[in-house]
C-alpha cells in the first residue's frame, strides 16, 4: 500500500483510531495485524517472505541470547546473515549476475525476471542489524515474538525505511502511552510536509526529468545539467517525503522514528552531504561495514580503500546495475579527493584571508556540491553505462550558456517560465516547511512561538499546505504523477 493512495488515507485514520481505543495489551496485536495488511495489500505473496525473514532472525537471536556456546552463537549469526543476504541476492541480483556472465563469457543464459519484493533491501538490513547487535550483546535478544515481528514489519517504515535499530524502536512498543496532543500536531505537520514534498516537488520535477531522459538525442548539455539538478530535487523530495510521512504516521501512534534526512541540499562539502542524506543507511554501513573493516584506525590508505568498498556496496544496494556501481565509485572518489585536498584548501583560505564561515563562501561551496551531486544523478537515471557516457559527453563537451542554449534546454525538459516560477516557489516552501516541522524555537509552529503567533496564522498556513497539495495532486493526476515512491524499486 503506497502512502500516496486513497487506500492509505482510509487505512491510517482507522489504524490510529482503533490503536488509541483498545486496551494496551491489545495494541501490539492490532499494530502487527495492520502492518501485515499494509504490506500484503501490495505484496500478497511476498508478505510470507518478510515474515520468514522475521521468524528466522527471531530464533537466531534467541539462540545467540541463550549463550549455548560461542560456536552456536556464531552459527546462528552466520545463518541470519547468509540467509538474508541470500534472499536479497536471489530476488535483486540474479538477472544482474546472469547478464554480467553473458556479457563477459558470451553465453546465453536466460534471465529469470524475478519480481523484486517491495522493501526487501530495507527489512533485511534491519533484521541483520538486530542479530549482529544481539551477537555483540546477548542481553538484547527479544523473547516476545509479537514485539519482534512488529519491530520488523511496523508499517510506516517497513517499505522504505528509515532502517531502525532494535535499541531505538523495539522498546517503544512495550511502553504504555497515552494519546498526546503534541504527537498529533507534529505527526500532522510531518504528514503535510511529506505529501507536499512528494506531490508538489518530487512528482512535478520528475515530469521534466522523465522528458529529458526519455529523449536523450534532443536534449543539449545544459539541459542535462538542469535535469541532473532537478533529479537531485526529485529524489530528495520523493525519499525524504516518504520518510516524513512515515515519521508523521508513527508519531500519531506515539512512536518516534529516526530522522533520516537533515537538509542535504544545503550541504557545503561532500562529506557533509553524506552525513545529511539517508542517515539510517549511512549509519548502518558505518556501524556494520566501515568500522569492522578498520575504518580510519589503520592508516589513510586502508581508510580510503574501506571508504571505496562502502560506497561501492552502497551503490549495489541501490540497484542491480553497473550504473549504480559507477554512482558509488564516483561518490567514493569525490569523498576521498575532498579528504585529500581539505588541508590544502584551508591553507589557501588562511593565506588569502578567506573566512569559510562567510555566507557568500558557503553559498559558492553549496552550489559546487549541488553540481557534483547533479552529476551523480546521471548515473542514477541512466539505464546503461553507455547512456550515462553519452549524457556526460553532452554535459562537458561544448557546453554553451547562451540564451539560445537555455531556450533549447528548457524545451528539451518541457519547461516554461510559469513552470520555472512554480518550481522556485515550491523550493521556497520546502525551506519554510522544514522550519515548520524541524525548525528552531522561533519557528512558526514551535511551542515557544505559540504565545507570539496567532492561532489564525497557524491555521492559515496549514490550510495553505493542504490546498496546495490537493490542487497540485489533481493537476498531476491528469499528467505525469509518479505512481510509486522512487525508493520502492530499491
Amino acid at each position: 500500500m503506497g502512502f500516496n493512495t486513497v487506500a492509505f488515507l482510509v487505512f491510517l485514520p482507522v489504524t490510529v483510531l482503533v490503536y488509541w481505543l483498545v486496551p494496551f495489551r491489545i495494541k501490539k496485536y492490532w499494530l502487527l495485524a495492520m502492518s501485515i495488511l499494509f504490506y500484503a495489500w501490495g505484496e500478497p505473496v511476498y508478505v510470507f517472505l518478510m515474515l520468514f525473514s522475521a521468524t528466522l532472525d527471531y530464533f537466531c537471536g534467541r539462540i545467540i541470547g541463550a549463550r549455548i556456546s560461542p560456536a552456536a552463537s556464531k552459527a546462528a549469526l552466520l545463518a541470519s546473515v547468509i540467509v538474508n543476504l541470500g534472499l536479497l541476492g536471489i530476488f535483486k541480483y540474479t538477472d544482474f549476475i546472469i547478464s554480467t556472465i553473458n556479457g563477459v563469457f558470451q553465453t546465453a543464459i536466460p534471465l529469470q525476471h524475478l519480481p523484486l519484493p517491495i522493501g526487501i533491501s530495507f527489512y533485511t538490513f534491519q533484521t541483520m542489524s538486530y542479530t549482529i547487535d544481539v551477537y555483540r550483546n546477548p542481553e538484547k535478544a527479544e523473547k516476545n515474538f509479537i514485539y519482534y515481528a512488529l519491530y520488523v514489519s511496523f508499517f510506516p517504515q517497513l517499505v522504505a525505511g528509515p532502517i531502525e535499530r532494535a535499541s531505538s524502536l523495539l522498546h517503544q512498543f512495550m511502553e504504555e502511552k497515552k494519546a498526546n496532543a503534541d504527537d498529533f500536531r507534529q505527526g500532522f505537520r510531518l504528514l503535510l510536509y511529506g505529501f507536499f514534498k512528494k506531490v508538489c516537488l518530487a512528482d512535478f520535477a520528475g515530469s521534466f526529468v522523465n522528458a529529458a531522459f526519455g529523449d536523450i538525442a534532443h536534449v543539449n548539455g545544459l539541459g542535462f545539467w538542469l535535469a541532473g539538478l532537478l533529479f537531485t530535487v526529485q529524489i530528495y523530495c520523493d525519499f525524504s517525503g516518504y520518510s516524513d510521512i512515515a515519521t508523521g504516521s508513527a508519531r500519531l501512534l506515539g512512536i518516534r522514528l529516526t530522522k533520516n534526512f537533515n537538509r542535504p541540499l544545503s550541504a557545503t562539502s561532500f562529506r557533509d552531504y553524506g552525513r545529511r542524506w539517508h542517515i539510517s543507511l549511512s549509519t548502518w554501513f558505518m556501524e556494520y561495514v566501515y568500522i569492522p573493516l578498520g575504518g580510519s584506525r589503520k592508516g589513510k590508505v586502508r581508510k580510503y580503500i574501506t571508504n571505496m568498498v562502502v560506497f561501492l556496496l552502497s551503490g549495489l544496494w541501490h540497484g542491480a546495475n553497473w550504473t549504480f556501481v559507477a554512482w558509488g565509485a564516483f561518490i567514493g572518489t569525490c569523498t576521498i579527493v575532498e579528504d585529500l585536498i581539505r588541508p590544502h584548501y584551508h591553507k589557501v583560505c588562511d593565506f588569502l584571508h578567506i573566512d569559510n564561515s562567510n555566507s557568500f563562501v558557503l553559498l559558492l561551496r553549496n552550489i559546487f556540491i549541488l553540481l557534483l551531486v547533479g552529476i551523480t544523478s546521471i548515473f542514477f537515471s541512466a539505464q546503461t553505462i553507455a547512456e550515462a557516457g553519452t549524457i556526460l559527453g553532452k554535459m562537458f563537451g561544448g557546453l554553451s550558456l547562451s540564451v539560445s542554449s537555455f531556450s533549447a534546454a528548457f524545451a528539451g525538459l518541457g519547461m516554461n517560465m510559469p513552470y520555472l516560477l512554480q518550481m522556485l516557489l515550491s523550493l521556497f516552501l520546502l525551506d519554510r516547511g522544514y522550519r515548520m516541522c524541524w525548525g528552531r524555537d522561533d519557528a512558526l509552529f514551535s511551542p515557544a512561538a505559540a504565545d507570539r503567533r496567532s492561532a489564525a496564522l497557524r491555521f492559515e498556513t496549514y490550510l495553505f499546505f493542504i490546498l496546495a497539495i490537493a490542487i497540485l495532486w489533481l493537476m498531476a493526476a491528469s499528467g505525469n504523477i509518479q505512481s510509486q515512491f522512487i525508493y520502492f524499486q530499491f
